[in-house]
């Protein structure tokens, strides 16, 4: 009985473990591709509103920012 539930435990945690390599393979793509884009763009304004659009929809954020300093 107490095997059985060693057992139980190693396989809730294996999946566990599994869910959160995904989670995080997900987040690495995603990084990678806002990452191509913004390498990719020269317009300012078209870079910005594109790199905040990919970041809310890939990471699931509801409101993203991107502050520029005034050099004055």
């Amino acid at each position: 009985m107490h095997f059985n539930r060693m057992v139980a435990g190693l396989e809730e945690l294996q999946n566990s473990l599994e869910k959160q390599v995904e989670e995080r393979t997900r987040l690495l793509k995603a990084s990678n591709e806002i990452a191509k884009v913004s390498s990719s763009i020269l317009d300012p304004e078209e870079l910005l509103s594109k790199v905040i659009n990919l970041f809310t929809d890939q990471f699931n954020y509801y409101y993203a920012s991107i502050y520029l300093i005034d050099p004055s």
